[in-house]
């Protein structure tokens, strides 16, 4: 019925009528077909670009990875595990007096401090209550604590002239050291 219709219509409204119907397929494959199709490809084109921008930053954040590691490896010597707070203490002391020995300070009182507990280490800390010492000695002595590779370093010191005595110097010190305990945080 339809055809026989389309059939009885002049040449020019046949024409007409089917450039009309075949707008009417493009717009329709347009909005069902090729428009969600084009749609979806531009929503994974910006995927795209922003997982490369994340990939991208993750590899730079892993090239800086390895030298991070050597890093925390050093850091790790450098402050020293403890299996108990008592032998932190003893590696401290031990360490303290071969420094003093080796630079000829005397020292005559020393008592531990109970050590402070921070999340990632313990820093444990010894009162020399009475040292003696020349002031080349005891400028070696801050060297040597200084170098010293236990994170050691003086957190507090008094220094007054021996009476009697030219050129030879007393005090008081507070020598203070990190470690790190063998279950970080826990």
């Amino acid at each position: 019925m339809i055809l026989d219709r389309f059939r009885q219509l002049g040449g020019r409204e046949q024409v007409a009528i089917a450039a009309a119907c075949l707008a009417a397929l493009f717009w329709m494959a347009d909005v069902l077909v090729f428009g969600p199709l084009w749609k979806r490809t531009s929503d994974l084109k910006a995927l795209a670009e922003v997982e490369r921008g994340k990939l991208e930053y993750a590899r730079t954040v892993l090239a800086g990875a390895e030298g991070t590691a050597e890093a925390y490896d050093e850091v790790r010597e450098m402050v020293g595990r403890a299996l108990s707070p008592d032998e932190a203490t003893a590696q401290m002391v031990g360490e303290i007096d071969e420094i003093a020995a080796s630079t000829g300070v005397a020292i005559s009182r020393r008592q531990p401090r109970s050590p402070r507990k921070f999340s990632y280490c313990e820093e444990h800390a010894l009162d020399v209550a009475d040292f003696t010492a020349t002031g080349g000695q005891l400028a070696a002595f801050l060297h040597g604590i200084q170098q010293s590779r236990g994170l050691l370093r003086v957190a507090h010191m008094k220094v007054s002239v021996e009476k009697g005595e030219s050129g030879r110097l007393k005090g008081a010190m507070v020598i203070t050291k990190l470690v790190a305990p063998e279950n970080p945080g826990g």
